[in-house]
């Protein structure tokens, strides 16, 4: 329970003056879910008294209401309440805002265009009163005080602005600038013997209200800047004048200016039996290897704070989480759901771990990455069952190594479109990486498979690309990112006289190729597919071959003449005509 306060005198004696007239809530322990408030908050909201009018700035949360209400007629005295500004829509400062209007009928409600629309969709009734929107630096004179408005949006939500009286050097900015400081013993200003808490709680409030949205932040502060300013009234926890408002000016100028990320990576991991931790070790060294500092963490070891404050430097992020009871742990979970578009967009994520039959930790892990808009996931998941194998040693490695050049912003040759493949321990210990000829197929490991699991070539399709074992550490982690040579132009003439030459001897029987199974030449000829119309039973080509017979140009010949343009952007290279030619042929290059 308290009262209104004065906390400037102005001209006209008696009730005259700029008041607080907020409530206090100092056993409020959670805020809005997402907070911690161990000595509670404050709702703050101010009147202006004149001897022609008055002006009430922000309301209350609704639960505090009629302490509210009893507050501003104390301020009030004989003046009537004339405007109601609203610099913010949340609940927690518009829960009284259909309580003022029924309370006080003359009222005017001033506030954005945005806010007006989200009070109307938070219920508020507008009826018989009158509403005044108003637009970035436009001013209100209202008696012998002028209103300016300073609309900042997403400070921290698109409806916001901060409200300025240059005849009392006042701003009141709504959350900015604000913290959920309310101890047993709170006064309107900071005192010394709290300044420490207040200030631990001042960056609590920046790191969660205002760095997700750091650049508009910095607008906020730029605006500030050119006010003559000496006092700020803000919504939550105490008022800033003199040192603490020149202080407090200069840390959200420092807090909200970007920071410049360094091309390192976290590894981030919880691990129920050391699987995953291992396999931390090993992508760690292939991040190494290419030259990238990282920090491994184990999240049960080390306080969430110590390693988020790493990550908010760091370019990269790399989480491991078994998989126990289909999904993956909290700790993990805790970490890739603290990560916001606005924030973090400008980071490389990516995820790894280690499960026993089913896995599905990491593509529950992967979601949530690419959900973090803007923000570059460029590898699937790297998973391993239980402990890992020498061939899983050496995968771990070469993903970590493709990690890290993505962090460097370097292209890798090799980016898969799937879990690396793991395959059974063998005695000789090396790895490669090996290439399917007929689809391009990526697999790691001793051996190739009996089979490509794509489309089905045989063990002898398989070439090794890769020009050394893996079994070191840096040959294995250095994937090669120089492009291949670009061949000279041939004319289509030429083209087509090589084309010629090469299909001699395949097909001299059908006009055209359609991938259709009952034709002879999709038959076996000494015991190996020739593949015309696609590879295995072409039944993809054929279909696709079907589709395109049925599209029918409808023609407009009585029409205005106009140029079509038939030009696409393939992967940066401009294409006049969308149509791309392949070989349906067993022909070699």
């Amino acid at each position: 329970m308290g009262s209104a306060e004065k906390i400037l005198p102005t001209v006209g004696g008696g009730n005259a003056g700029l008041w607080w007239v907020g409530v206090k809530d100092s056993d409020l322990r959670v805020f809005d879910v997402v907070m911690r408030t161990p000595v509670g908050t404050t709702y703050n909201s101010f009147l202006v008294v004149s001897s022609e009018h008055a002006v009430l700035f922000e309301t209350v949360k609704k639960p505090f209401v009629n302490e509210w209400l009893r507050n501003i007629k104390q301020a009030l005295g004989s003046a009537s309440l004339t405007h109601l500004v609203v610099n913010h829509t949340e609940p927690d400062h518009s829960g009284g805002v259909s309580t003022a209007l029924a309370e006080f009928p003359e009222v005017s409600l001033v506030a954005t265009k945005t806010a007006l629309s989200f009070l109307e969709k938070q219920g508020v009734q507008f009826s018989g009163h009158k509403t005044v929107p108003v637009s970035d630096r436009e001013s209100l004179t209202i008696g012998s005080l002028t209103l300016e408005f300073h609309v900042l949006p997403f400070i921290h939500w698109p409806d916001t602005m901060i409200t300025y009286i240059p005849q009392l050097k006042t701003a009141i900015t709504c959350d900015f600038l604000g913290s959920h400081f309310c101890s047993s013993t709170f006064t309107l200003f900071v005192e010394a013997p709290h300044s420490v808490d207040y200030w631990n709680a001042f960056k609590y409030y920046f790191d969660v209200i205002f760095a997700p949205y750091r650049l508009y932040a910095k607008k906020a502060v730029d605006r500030i800047k050119e006010l003559d300013l000496a006092l700020v009234c803000c919504s939550h926890g105490p008022l800033l004048k003199d040192e603490i408002l020149t202080e407090g000016i200069a840390k959200y100028c420092l807090w909200a200016t970007p920071v410049e990320l360094e091309r390192r990576v976290v590894i981030a991991f919880v691990s129920a039996y050391g699987f995953t931790e291992s396999l931390a070790t090993e992508i760690a060294k292939g991040l190494e290897a290419v030259k990238v500092p990282c920090k491994v963490f184990d999240l049960l070891k080390t306080d969430f704070s110590v390693v988020w404050e790493e990550f908010s430097h760091s370019k990269g992020l790399l989480l491991g989480t078994p998989t126990i009871e289909r999904d993956a742990l909290g700790p993990v979970w805790n970490f890739a759901t603290a990560l916001k578009p606005p924030e973090h967009g400008d980071r490389v994520l990516g995820c790894f771990g280690s499960y026993g039959w089913s896995g599905e930790a990491l593509a529950n892990i992967q979601q949530r990455l690419k959900q973090v808009r803007g923000a570059n996931v460029p590898l699937e998941p790297f998973a391993a069952n239980f402990a890992l194998s020498t061939s899983d040693s050496s995968s771990a490695v070469i993903w970590g190594a493709q990690f890290g050049q993505a962090v460097l912003g370097i292209t890798t040759t090799v980016q898969p479109s799937r879990p690396v493949v793991l395959i059974p321990k063998s005695s000789d210990g090396k790895t490669h990486r090996w290439r399917c000829k007929i689809c391009g197929e990526i697999f790691i490991g001793i051996e190739p498979p009996e089979t490509c699991p794509v489309c089905g070539a045989s063990k002898e399709e398989w070439v090794i690309e890769d020009l050394a074992s893996v079994t070191s550490v840096a040959s294995a982690a250095v994937v090669s990112t120089v492009p291949p040579a670009v061949p000279d132009v041939e004319d289509l003439e030429s083209v087509r006289e090589k084309a010629k030459e090469k299909l001699k001897g395949w097909c001299g029987v059908y006009k055209m190729c359609d991938g259709d199974y009952s034709k002879l030449c999709q038959g076996q000829s000494y015991g190996r597919r020739l593949g015309f119309g696609g590879i295995g039973s072409g039944q993809s080509f054929h279909n696709n071959f079907l589709a395109l017979q049925a599209v029918k140009l409808r023609m407009s010949v009585i029409s205005l003449h106009a140029e079509p343009d038939c030009s696409y952007n393939f992967f940066g290279r401009r294409l006049a005509l969308p149509v791309m030619g392949a070989p349906a042929t067993g022909v070699t290059r």
